[in-house]
């Protein structure tokens, strides 16, 4: 009988859970559509993918279901109007864990005190249950960040309402600076970012975002210049993410072992911190320590086995250490996976000059070309390319 109240309770728990995860997102989305005048979506088991989903439209409001129902116990709401008062964003953001809280409170009150019946008090005590678990989830702060389906990271709800109190006092040029940076024109929130800086306003997440949008435009050098002052003001604030960025910084800067400290440092604070991995096993490809880069790489890839970076970075150490085919087939995977990685192209060029096909490792370097001109040695590949070509006329 023990057994059998368990299974019931979680069986329970797990239906209800959708059902209180929806009315959560409804709590954002009621405010989103009073105070903006764009659309509204909730997304009821996935975080912003529309594919294999149940839709539908109230006006402005969609929703989609994912047609696996057990994936609904999370869920996102998302705005399309993000010009809108702090204050207004505070109050979207907190009403879905009022929302929660005060469903669960009030079924908790009819489960406690409200009912004689018992199917009826165990329905609303497991609501409550839930309700309250959503509840404290997501007032919660939580500096983990949650990657969305379009790779962009957001945090939980608690998290992201501590950062608006603290963005309220912030010049108006700020709202600014986000505004160019939401909108992906980097290039001018960085400079903007920059400017509040040196006004001296010293935040870490002003930093973050500076530095941010110069790695955007691969303005190396300023981003460099504002790390520097970063680490010195708020070191021990540093998170993986911030020592990721220092290194790839340093990386770019020719300071090849002092980005491999970072990025160990990076993972020594996040041992998933995918990126971490795969850089540190390029930089050390770029030593010729192709033995620990090779263990990087497949750290890397043993949290995400289509990590085409990764794949492709192998693919080359195994090709410098001589086992050609191992490492064509790693690169080779890697380009189904992204065709549009300029690296993939290069390290593919690479092959084909150690097996002395000149003419085809141009061509991959011109590829590679085509797609990023600013890829990291590659014009040093091509000349030598060229030079071999002429050698043999």
């Amino acid at each position: 009988m023990k057994f059998h109240h368990y299974l019931v309770f979680i069986s329970t728990l797990a239906i209800l859970r959708p059902f209180t995860t929806f009315l959560h997102e409804m709590g954002h989305a009621i405010p989103a559509l009073l105070y903006t005048k764009e659309g509204v979506t909730i997304y009821i088991g996935s975080y912003g993918d529309p594919k294999k989903s149940l839709r539908f439209r109230l006006g402005r409001l969609e929703i989609f279901f994912k047609y696996n129902p057990l994936l609904w116990e999370y869920g996102l709401c998302v705005r399309e109007q993000i010009d809108i008062s702090i204050n207004k964003g505070i109050v979207i953001i907190f009403m879905g864990p009022l929302t929660s809280l005060i469903i669960g409170s009030f079924c908790l009150y009819i489960g406690l005190f409200g009912s004689n019946s018992d199917s009826i008090t165990f329905i609303t005590m497991m609501i409550a249950v839930s309700s309250l678990l959503d509840f404290y989830h997501n007032i919660v702060p939580d500096s983990e960040p949650i990657t969305l389906h379009s790779g962009k990271q957001v945090h939980n709800d608690g998290q992201q309402i501590k950062l608006l109190l603290k963005y309220r006092n912030l010049p108006e040029e700020y709202h600014k600076c986000v505004e160019y940076y939401n909108n992906q024109e980097f290039e001018k929130s960085g400079a903007l970012f920059e400017k509040i800086i040196k006004s001296g306003i010293k935040r870490d997440f002003v930093y973050r975002l500076a530095i941010s949008s110069y790695l955007q435009i691969k303005d190396y050098d300023k981003a460099d210049v504002i790390n520097r002052d970063f680490s010195k003001r708020h070191k021990r604030k540093f998170s993986s993410n911030d020592y990721f960025n220092s290194g790839l910084i340093k990386s770019y800067k020719g300071s090849l072992e002092e980005c491999i400290k970072d990025y160990t440092k990076s993972l020594k604070l996040d041992l998933n911190n995918i990126n971490s991995f795969n850089n540190r096993g390029y930089t050390y490809n770029l030593l010729g320590k192709y033995e620990i880069a090779i263990e990087d790489f497949n750290k890397a890839l043993a949290l995400d086995e289509n990590y085409a970076y990764a794949l492709n970075n192998r693919g080359l150490a195994k090709i410098k250490l001589g086992d050609l085919q191992a490492g064509l087939m790693d690169i080779k995977k890697s380009l189904e996976l992204d065709d549009e990685n300029s690296y993939c192209y290069m390290n593919l060029g690479i092959y084909y000059f150690d097996t002395k096909n000149y003419n085809k490792a141009l061509e991959n370097f011109n590829i590679a070309l085509k797609l990023d001109k600013d890829t990291y040695l590659l014009t040093e590949h091509i000349e030598k390319a060229r030079q071999k070509l002429s050698i043999l006329g």
